[in-house]
């Protein structure tokens, strides 16, 4: 089974180009991306929105993702409103206390979608996933923000989960390797600790550099996820792609070649 992963679009209104981005091509960019590779479902590691939860944001990200016609779940990151992304993307599951948290399970699998919008976890979320992790399962973990310090230094210091001793606690009473993909960080990068296996997808905004103690941007190419799920392995298979952020100020690197 074949799992396409985007994460951190930080979609903004059709006039906001932060950094000269053009967001919203981007967004398109991925997707096209995305299409031609055919995956089974895709998931959004949350931060849909740029600054702020807008409905009108979210429901033109629900128009470009059902014309793909690929089966979609979604986290919600700290840039999003749970409760009014459910809504717009009403195929979710509903809310519980203004978390958006769930499971779906597909071909022997089971993926545990968590809601750290809040930057922690609820005592109601955490006692549910304590239940399932304990079951004995193959299971995979998405979430927006990683469980665990990444040393990722400005992140690490100022935007880490705030009870990821707690969640961490939880995750290792797993019998089996869990992958943990995540986003949240602009970053790529893998840590493994016990039996589990965490990953941060870059974002589909710019990525950061991770060995800078202040504020940095590395680059700005985009990224995506390809994730593949075999009952013969205990980990799952995966991968990174780049592309080419789109400014504004001109085509980019993808659409010049495409021309030419």
């Amino acid at each position: 089974m074949y799992i396409a992963l985007l994460s951190d679009p930080h979609t903004g209104s059709a006039s906001e180009f932060p950094y000269g981005i053009d967001l919203r091509r981007n967004f398109i960019s991925v997707l096209k991306k995305i299409t031609l590779r055919e995956p089974d479902i895709l998931l959004l590691g949350g931060d849909l929105c740029f600054k702020d939860p807008q409905t009108d944001t979210y429901r033109w990200q629900k128009e470009k993702l059902d014309e793909t016609g690929i089966p979609y779940y979604i986290v919600a990151g700290n840039h999003d409103d749970s409760i009014e992304l459910q809504a717009v993307f009403n195929h979710l599951p509903e809310t519980i206390d203004g978390e958006l948290y769930y499971e779906h399970h597909i071909e022997g699998h089971r993926l545990l979608f968590l809601d750290s919008s809040r930057g922690y976890l609820s005592s109601g979320q955490k006692e549910w996933l304590d239940k399932k992790i304990r079951e004995n399962h193959r299971q995979v973990v998405i979430m927006h923000h990683p469980p665990t310090l990444m040393n990722v230094p400005y992140m690490d210091q100022n935007h880490a989960l705030k009870d990821r001793e707690e969640v961490m606690s939880i995750l290792g009473l797993s019998p089996n390797p869990i992958d943990i993909y995540c986003g949240h960080y602009h970053v790529e990068k893998t840590v493994y600790t016990g039996n589990l296996r965490i990953h941060i997808t870059p974002s589909c905004y710019f990525q950061i550099d991770q060995y800078h103690q202040d504020f940095a941007v590395d680059h700005h190419q985009i990224a995506y996820r390809m994730i593949y799920l075999s009952d013969k392995n205990d980990w799952s298979e995966n991968q990174v792609h780049y592309l080419p952020g789109c400014k504004v100020e001109g085509p980019t690197q993808e659409e010049y070649f495409e021309r030419k």
